[in-house]
């Protein structure tokens, strides 16, 4: 009788170790995500909530393609408008890693693309940068990714000065 091959878990070729700080007075509210390549390790999903004065992390793991994704909070600045901080990464292996980060008024991201929201996100993460800043409704975030294929990216929404 033959042994059963043993089966392995194929190591990714990258990982991305997401990491979101909040420095304003509301709580961020997880709204939608969107993965184009790899998604979250095993048992997590991504932060319901980042409340005030708090930092939220996870694991974005990569397949063949790279880690590749973005989320979507919204919340209440100082006046109680809602706006929304869209975050975005983008790991592709052994190549150069860019971010994205949008602060924005309230609209919908359906989850199938109809409008080609994510698309936007998408082509903006492509052409972007390793570090991006944005501010509006009297907050501002920053976002920037480390080197290599298994980076840190890291977000912070803060209140403008």
């Amino acid at each position: 009788m033959a042994a059963a091959a043993a089966t392995t878990t194929p190591t990714p070729t990258t990982t991305t170790t997401c990491s979101i700080t909040n420095q304003i007075a509301s709580t961020l509210k997880y709204q939608k995500s969107h993965d184009w390549n790899g998604s979250l390790g095993a048992d997590t999903s991504y932060p319901t909530e980042v409340p005030s004065g708090s930092t939220v992390t996870f694991q974005h793991v990569g397949n063949q393609n790279g880690s590749k994704g973005s989320v979507l909070y919204r919340f209440q600045n100082s006046e109680g408008v809602a706006y929304d901080l869209v975050l975005g990464w983008l790991n592709p292996p052994d190549s150069t890693n860019k971010v994205f980060d949008l602060i924005d008024q309230v609209i919908e991201y359906p989850y199938d693309d109809t409008e080609g929201r994510w698309s936007q996100v998408d082509g903006f993460m492509t052409d972007g940068e390793s570090q991006g800043k944005d501010s509006n409704g009297g907050c501002n975030t920053v976002a920037e990714i480390g080197d290599g294929n298994f980076p840190t990216f890291s977000a912070t929404v803060a209140t403008a000065e």
